[in-house]
């Protein structure tokens, strides 16, 4: 599948982590600066603190500074410049010369790339292969094997977790033996479950918590109901006894001693509603922990998926590189020797907010910041 260039350029001015943006207000140059995007997906800016800009563009973070400035009253009406000072990396591997991070430039393409990683390396002079050179490249292929399938089974968990719409793709095991692929994704599923049953016993002692405080906020009220008719009537007690006591029918000590008890009335009524807005504190503080806690666990959840997600393409690219070196090397994984022809084939690993995706691409495909570039050889009979 190949990006047009129209898709690729706005792909690649979205802001993500390990990007740096310049800031330039032009008001006053001592609140602008070199900013780099933190993992957290945000810059920060002299006077203006945090400002969330992961999956933006120039435009909306310009706009986002200027509203920032005007909203804090500290210039009335900025003009502000937002650029890229320098892009995140991109990393190419598998059949070149010198694999590992290049600096990203706008424009740059898969044939770019190639050149800047040193080229193909095609094997040219390369010595004749061992068997313990097979042995060693067939038992690091199988480890990788293994390593693939480890973070496979680790995706599709966290996709688990995460719940609708983060589906996993079937997990092949590659190398590895079934029976052994088997042990080792049942882990994997046993952490799941252990994992969803420790979020919903936390869960159900947070409602249980919430409902014993809406319990308890239920009988204060009741009592304070109950008091209030108390004093009501106790008001009424005290308006008869002041009549006895002008007309002297009533001794003023027992007048006295009624209007103790109202007092001693009012301030049980006072320390019950002390008592209810405590309550009704403590419930929102319940509330606000299982909404918090919630939030906290997605956030864990994506940021360990994406580092994965990163792995994975990681360990494919790895693996294709020795499957490629032993093509390069003329050697079929039986040890057979041949005489081929290398073609290139490039594959871009691409991770963005809808997860992870494979892209063939020739060698005009446009390259995006982030991008794992896989070179690989195929390999055709000479002659």
């Amino acid at each position: 599948m190949l990006l047009a260039v129209g898709t690729a350029a706005r792909a690649a001015a979205t802001i993500q982590p390990g990007d740096v943006l310049r800031v330039s207000v032009l008001e006053d140059a001592q609140l602008g600066r070199e900013a780099p995007v933190g993992v957290d997906g945000t810059i920060m800016l002299p006077r203006i603190g945090e400002v969330a800009v992961a999956g933006e563009g120039l435009t909306e973070v310009r706009v986002k500074v200027e509203d920032a400035l005007k909203a804090q009253g500290i210039i009335r009406a900025p003009t502000v410049l937002v650029e890229f000072a320098t892009y995140r990396p991109l990393y190419v591997g598998g059949a070149v010369a010198r694999p590992g991070a290049i600096p990203f430039e706008p424009g740059l393409t898969v044939r770019h790339a190639i050149i800047l990683a040193g080229g193909l390396d095609i094997g040219a002079g390369a010595l004749p292969v061992t068997a313990a050179d097979l042995d060693d490249l067939r038992a690091r292929m199988r480890f990788g094997s293994y390593q693939l399938l480890q973070v496979d089974g680790q995706i599709a968990r966290l996709r688990a977790e995460l719940g609708p719409g983060t589906e996993a793709d079937p997990v092949e095991p590659g190398l590895v033996p079934p029976a052994e692929a088997e042990t080792l994704l049942s882990l994997d599923m046993d952490l799941l479950s252990s994992r969803l049953a420790e979020r919903e016993a936390n869960r159900a002692h947070l409602r249980t918590a919430l409902e014993l405080v809406a319990s308890e906020i239920d009988i204060l009220e009741r009592q304070a109901d109950l008091q209030e008719d108390e004093r009501r009537i106790q008001q009424e007690e005290l308006e008869t006894a002041r009549s006895l006591v002008e007309r002297g029918v009533m001794p003023r000590s027992q007048l006295q001693e009624l209007q103790r008890e109202a007092s001693q009335l009012s301030r049980d009524l006072l320390e019950n509603q002390a008592f209810a807005a405590r309550a009704r504190q403590a419930r929102a503080d319940t509330e606000h922990e299982l909404a918090a806690a919630e939030m906290e666990r997605t956030i864990t959840l994506r940021e360990e998926l994406r580092a994965a997600l990163l792995e994975r393409a990681r360990i494919t690219s790895e693996i294709g590189a020795m499957r490629d070196r032993l093509l390069v090397l003329g050697v079929t994984l039986d040890g057979e020797a041949r005489r081929e022809r290398a073609t290139p084939e490039a594959v871009i690993h691409r991770v963005g907010p809808e997860g992870s995706e494979e892209i063939r691409a020739d060698m005009e495909t446009a390259i995006l910041p982030g991008d794992v570039l896989d070179v690989g050889l195929t390999r055709t009979p000479e002659g």
